[in-house]
């Protein structure tokens, strides 16, 4: 991510996404299951885990969803996000909100499940954020963004190189 600060206040950013994928899968076989796989597995009775799982519950409260439960099992998995036991700071959570609103809202365009993303992000961070770490996890491509606007394609030129240095120490962007 590059610009992450100066989007926080309303800035123009560049944001070119990672090689780690959050994963949610909804099955719709009545065992109402939450799996969440992060650098360890745990599974919960779904309906519980909306009282201890926050990310969940934003999202489940802003798609409006909680009646449809009954009959799901949901799977999450961050742990591309891990390296050994220490979270790398690649935006997961916006990923995660993503990939889950996805499976929850399949066949809704994509600036619907953009818009409903970043909703829900916002209500889990306590309304911080930009929303940029969300809109990359919905395109997942290069974009350009600023708050208040849809994400615009930002193609690279072939010939760029980057380079991603990690401190080893995770960082607050809101």
């Amino acid at each position: 991510v590059i610009g992450e600060y100066a989007v926080v206040y309303g800035g123009n950013a560049v944001l070119v996404p990672v090689p780690h994928l959050a994963r949610a899968t909804v099955i719709e076989d009545g065992l109402n299951q939450l799996t969440i796989r992060t650098k360890t597995t745990r599974r919960t009775p779904l309906l519980e885990a909306l009282a201890s799982e926050p990310l969940l519950s934003a999202v489940v409260e802003t798609l409006d969803c909680a009646n449809e439960l009954q009959s799901l099992s949901i799977s999450l998995d961050t742990s591309e996000f891990y390296s050994t036991r220490q979270k790398l700071g690649l935006g997961s959570s916006a990923a995660l909100t993503a990939a889950l609103v996805k499976a929850l809202r399949p066949r809704l365009p994509r600036s619907e499940q953009l818009t409903l993303a970043i909703s829900a992000h916002r209500q889990f961070q306590a309304g911080r954020g930009s929303g940029a770490d969300v809109a990359l996890a919905v395109e997942a491509a290069p974009i350009s963004f600023r708050t208040g606007y849809p994400p615009l394609p930002y193609p690279l030129p072939e010939d760029l190189h980057m380079l991603a240095i990690w401190s080893g120490k995770a960082a607050s962007t809101t």
